[in-house]
């Protein structure tokens, strides 16, 4: 336990065994085979069968904090083994078996293009920029299977179905269908832009300048496109596209009606100006929308499909999308939103810890009440089945009491190659925090109490290697 980090924070003291519980889970789901190309691992903790991209690459994001003991970043390696020669990556398969599930086909099966995400923020973290070389050709390659498959010639983007995305019963299209069902999808419109992004920030950490360049066109390519075709300015949110008869030259295209949680990842991708902040923020802080006492909805309230219990990507709140939001925010400098919906979020999630039996962390909760969220019903007509969704799930939800603790609340963010710490906070105790990973350290930092919000604070750094600490205050709203 002693390498693990500890937020030292007034507004953390509450949910201290909530992260405790996060860290154990967490733990418990780590698997040790030789016989898998990453011979330690981690589970999502439901699935005993398969493995999965979208969850991989989330659990990522918190084990980044404690390389040596969780293996996060390997779990990739995982799906990096079993990448096709045209650079296609499978969202679930067997690791014993090398089989995919039989529900799912080539088109089907793909999840969100994350892991160039994944692996920019691990090498920030830990300083690893040797991996680069071995996993860039990996990220290349399935950005080239997504550009080529799963994007149509007028330039939208498409999942073959709902689960692919990651919001399996979303209703912004149906769950199975085929092809994208005639839909542009907006997040991964926004996801491929910034894989674009992130593979050329790696590709400069190794020096590729000639793949650093394409890459930095490729983002700008697609976020052009994103802005041009998704940004709805009527309503000032970004949009799904509803696309009739693709299979006549002259074809419609249609801004859906339906708003999700989705539509705030063109804010991480860096497409917003700030006239689109703006309006994201408004949307985030409307109770007829996305402010909800838990937020955020996966599906605004005033959706007719939406569901206060949660019924999954029908109205339940995730770690994982809303960990995509406050980053969103933080890059757009949104930090005091960022900061009180990651307050909001692990403050329900411990309340529901203290307060529900099991007490334990959960898959999905609720919006509007101290639970946790309900699962897919599955079948039409079956809506008054109730029955929440899985417990013990670390998994993705560890990202609130690990991740958005230390980065949003406590307002770190890292970057080991540049050797820099920005400290984002607008606390007057003291606070800090100890173990923090920074390279092939351990940190402790520490901001000594001020008087007011306008004194910036005394930093104490007990670091073996000199680092710069820049510690800013931000516009509360």
């Amino acid at each position: 336990m002693s390498k693990l980090p500890l937020v030292m924070h007034p507004d953390c003291v509450s949910s201290q065994d909530l992260s405790a519980e996060a860290w154990r889970i967490a733990q418990s789901n780590i698997i040790e085979n030789p016989n898998t190309p990453a011979k330690r691992y981690m589970k999502e903790g439901f699935d005993q069968e398969y493995i999965y991209f979208w969850d991989t690459c989330f659990m990522a994001e918190y084990a980044k904090y404690a390389p040596e003991i969780l293996p996060g970043i390997e779990s990739l390696d995982n799906f990096y083994a079993a990448q096709s020669d045209d650079g296609y990556i499978p969202r679930c398969y067997n690791l014993a078996t090398h089989k995919e599930p039989g529900f799912a086909g080539k088109f089907g099966n793909c999840n969100p293009p994350l892991a160039a995400w994944v692996e920019l923020d691990y090498v920030r973290q830990t300083g690893n920029v040797d991996r680069i070389l071995s996993v860039l050709p990996h990220l290349i390659a399935l950005d080239h299977w997504f550009s080529t498959t799963q994007r149509r010639l007028d330039g939208t983007w498409f999942f073959a179905e709902g689960p692919a995305s990651g919001m399996d019963n979303s209703p912004r299209t149906a769950r199975r269908n085929k092809f994208g069902n005639d839909v542009g999808w907006v997040d991964l419109a926004a996801q491929a832009a910034y894989a674009a992004e992130c593979i050329s920030k790696l590709a400069l950490l190794v020096n590729d300048d000639k793949i650093a360049a394409e890459f930095r066109e490729k983002y700008a390519e697609r976020i052009d496109f994103l802005n041009k075709r998704h940004w709805c300015e009527r309503i000032g949110f970004y949009l799904d596209l509803l696309l009739q008869g693709l299979e006549y030259e002259n074809y419609r295209a249609y801004f859906s009606a339906a708003k999700t949680v989705v539509s705030f990842w063109p804010m991480l991708a860096g497409a917003c100006d700030k006239h689109q902040v703006k309006c994201l923020v408004e949307h985030l802080k409307n109770p007829a929308e996305f402010n909800t006492v838990h937020p955020i909805p996966s599906i605004s309230v005033d959706n007719p499909n939406y569901s206060p219990d949660g019924m999954y990507a029908m109205g339940g709140v995730w770690a994982m999308t809303n960990y995509m939001v406050v980053r969103g925010l933080m890059r757009c400098g949104q930090y005091a939103l960022a900061r009180d919906i990651s307050m909001r979020h692990i403050d329900m999630m411990a309340r529901v810890f203290r307060e529900v039996e099991p007490h334990t962390i959960w898959e999905l909760y609720s919006a509007e009440k101290p639970l946790p969220g309900t699962s897919d019903y599955m079948e039409y007509g079956k809506e008054s089945q109730k029955n929440f969704g899985r417990p013990d799930f670390c998994g993705w939800s560890a990202l609130g009491p690990i991740s958005m603790a230390i980065e949003s609340v406590l307002g770190i963010e890292c970057d080991y190659p540049e050797r820099k710490i920005i400290w984002h906070s607008n606390c007057i105790q003291e606070h800090g925090i100890k173990n923090l990973r920074f390279g092939p350290h351990l940190v402790n930092l520490t901001a000594q109490a001020v008087n007011s919000i306008g004194e910036i604070p005394q930093i104490e750094i007990d670091a073996p290697e000199k680092i710069s600490v820049e510690f800013k205050r931000f516009q509360e709203d």
